[in-house]
C-alpha cells in the first residue's frame, strides 16, 4: 500500500519517540483508530497538524514532506524574528545574530557558547574582536554606547581594486583638514532633510560667507549639498539641502578608531592573513602617479 507523505512522516515520528498509537493518539486527543487512519492515507485536520508540528518542533512543511533547504528556513527565521522584534530592540536583536556570525567567521570552536554582551564603561576597550583572513575581514564592536559589525568579503582582484584612486583620497582628506570646511560638514550632518540659506550656515557656524559659499561648492560637486533656487518677495536666493548618506557615520566613527587604536579581546588575534590588506598594480602605478605629480 503506497502511503501519503504526512502518513509517512506521523508514522516516523511515533516509532522514533518509541509511541505506540494509542499513546500517540492520547497526546492529541484521537483515537487509535484515527492515528491509524492517517498512516494509512488519511490526513488529520489543520489543527491536529498545528498539534503535532508544535508538539515535535516542526514545521507545518516539514511534517507535510516538503524538502526546504536549511539556507532558506533560516532566512526565514532571521527575517520573522527581527521584523517581529519591536523597533527599539531591533538594532540590537540584529547585533546578537551577528555575534554568531563573526564567531563562525572566527573559526575558533570553543567559542561557539560564547554570549553576546555588551562591554562595560571599565572593559570598553576589550569590547572590539576582528578577523582577518585571506578571503576577506570582519570587524565587531559590543560596547555600551555603539554595537557595529562590518563584513567585507574580498574581491577576486584585492581591496585596492575597488579603492579611489590615491590623489582622490589626498584630495578629499586635504579637503576635510581644513577647520572650517570640517565644521561645516559636521553642521550639514546635524541639519533635517531641510533647506537652508548660505547665510543661516554663517551664522551657525561664525563662518564668514563668502567662505562658506566657497566651500559649499566643492560640496556640490561630492553630492553632499544640493542646490535650489527659490522665488521671493526680494528676488531669486539660493538655498541647499544636504544630501547626507549614513556612511558620514561610519566614515567618522572609523576614523575614530583608527585614531584611538584600541586593544582587542583575544579574537583579535584571529588573524591568519598572510597578504597585506592592499596589493596589486593599481596601488603602485596610484602611487607612483601621485609621486610624479608632487615631484613636479
Amino acid at each position: 500500500m503506497q502511503y501519503n507523505q504526512i502518513g509517512n512522516k506521523i508514522k516516523e515520528l511515533r516509532l522514533n519517540h518509541n509511541l505506540k498509537q494509542s499513546e500517540f493518539a492520547n497526546l492529541f486527543g484521537v483515537s487509535m483508530q484515527a492515528v491509524s487512519k492517517w498512516e494509512h492515507g488519511g490526513t488529520p485536520d489543520i489543527d491536529i497538524l498545528i498539534s503535532i508540528a508544535d508538539y515535535f518542533e516542526l514545521s507545518l512543511d516539514e511534517l507535510c514532506g516538503r524538502t526546504i533547504r536549511i539556507e532558506d528556513k533560516f532566512d526565514q527565521f532571521l527575517y520573522s524574528s527581527t521584523l517581529n522584534t519591536c523597533d527599539s530592540k531591533r538594532m540590537e536583536q540584529a547585533c546578537k545574530y551577528c555575534w554568531s556570525i563573526f564567531k563562525g567567521i572566527s573559526g575558533i570552536s570553543t567559542i561557539q557558547n560564547l554570549q553576546y554582551g555588551t562591554g562595560t564603561a571599565k572593559d570598553v576597550e576589550f569590547s572590539r574582536c576582528r578577523v582577518g583572513r585571506n578571503e576577506g575581514i570582519a570587524y565587531f564592536l559590543a560596547a555600551q554606547d555603539v554595537q557595529l559589525m562590518a563584513l567585507m568579503p574580498e574581491p577576486k582582484d584585492g581591496f585596492a581594486s575597488i579603492l579611489a584612486e590615491i590623489d582622490e583620497y589626498i584630495k578629499l582628506f586635504h579637503l576635510l583638514s581644513d577647520p572650517q570646511t570640517f565644521q561645516l560638514f559636521l553642521f550639514i550632518c546635524t541639519r533635517p532633510q531641510l533647506l537652508f540659506s548660505i547665510s543661516l550656515a554663517a551664522r551657525e557656524t561664525n563662518i564668514p560667507e563668502k567662505n562658506v559659499e566657497k566651500i559649499f561648492i566643492e560640496f556640490e560637486q561630492y553630492g553632499w549639498l544640493i542646490k535650489e533656487n527659490a522665488d521671493t518677495d526680494d528676488g531669486s536666493v539660493i538655498l541647499y539641502r544636504p544630501s547626507y548618506k549614513e556612511y558620514f557615520i561610519f566614515f567618522l566613527f572609523f576614523a575614530q578608531e583608527v585614531m584611538r587604536n584600541p586593544r582587542f579581546l583575544y579574537l583579535g588575534s584571529v588573524t591568519n592573513r598572510t597578504k597585506p590588506l592592499l596589493s596589486n598594480e593599481k596601488t603602485t602605478s596610484s602611487a607612483l602617479r601621485s609621486s610624479d605629480k608632487n615631484k613636479s
